[in-house]
């Protein structure tokens, strides 16, 4: 069974990881800071739990393709890959808010295991995505951005 994050068990894993993260913690790449991180993660999951719109958009060859690779062929998604703007919080937030974005990713974490709802959004970089596959790619990229951390 894949790691997905609306799976109770793993996300009680990811926060034990979260736990071990201080306001010291510095990356083994890329160039966030550690509360920046966590605020990154936390915006993600907070848009992939609230409601969407379903989109008319078809995944493309190229989307299924890229799918495949990044998230069953990859044991871990690639070190430098870019997230959409929308998501950028380098430079956005203040080192001292680091409880505070560390308290609201794990808030964000733990409302994965308890959504109930269907998850729509569309992916930009796979297309659609089922609600199972939106767990797994939720789970490998904080599983992503808490290795960047040595956690």
């Amino acid at each position: 069974m894949r790691k997905n994050l609306l799976d109770k068990a793993c996300s009680e894993a990811v926060i034990s990881r979260v736990q071990k993260l201080h306001s010291g913690s510095t990356p083994r790449w890329g160039k966030m800071t550690v509360t920046e991180m966590l605020r990154h993660c936390t915006l993600v999951h907070e848009q992939l739990l609230a409601p969407a719109e379903p989109t008319p958009k078809k995944t493309s060859l190229q989307q299924y393709l890229l799918r495949w690779i990044v998230l069953y062929a990859l044991p871990h998604y690639p070190k430098g890959a870019q997230a959409p703007k929308r998501f950028h919080t380098k430079g956005m937030v203040e080192a001292a808010r680091f409880e505070k974005e560390k308290q609201a990713f794990i808030d964000s974490v733990r409302c994965f295991a308890q959504h109930q709802a269907p998850i729509t959004h569309w992916h930009p970089y796979f297309g659609n995505l089922s609600t199972e596959q939106w767990g797994f790619t939720s789970w490998k990229h904080a599983d992503h951005h808490l290795r960047q951390f040595g956690v």
